[in-house]
C-alpha cells in the first residue's frame, strides 16, 4: 500500500469509530499525522501503521513507535529464515 492508500485507510477507521460514538478530538489528526510521518520515515508497513491507529482510537494508548519497529524487523526475520529452511 502507498501512503495515500494508508492514510485514506486510516481515516476511514475514524469515521468507523465515530459513527460508534467515538467523539472528536483535534488531536486525532495530529496523531495520524505523526503515524504517517514515522511509516515514511522508519521500517514499520501499514499494518503496524493501522495497529498503532486502531490502539490509540480505542485505548488512547501512548504510541509506541520503538516496538512496532523491532516488532517489524522480527517479523522480516523469521520470515528470511522459513524461505532459507524451505530451500
Amino acid at each position: 500500500m502507498n501512503m495515500i492508500q494508508i492514510e485514506k485507510m486510516c481515516k476511514n477507521i475514524y469515521a468507523d469509530y465515530v459513527g460508534m460514538g467515538h467523539k472528536k478530538n483535534e488531536n486525532d489528526e495530529v496523531v495520524l499525522s505523526l503515524i504517517m510521518r514515522q511509516y515514511a520515515q522508519t521500517e514499520i508497513d501499514w499494518e503496524e501503521v493501522r495497529f498503532l491507529w486502531v490502539r490509540f482510537l480505542e485505548k488512547g494508548e501512548r504510541l509506541t513507535f520503538q516496538k512496532r519497529i523491532k516488532w517489524r524487523k522480527c517479523v522480516v526475520h523469521n520470515r528470511l529464515t522459513v524461505k532459507v529452511r524451505n530451500r
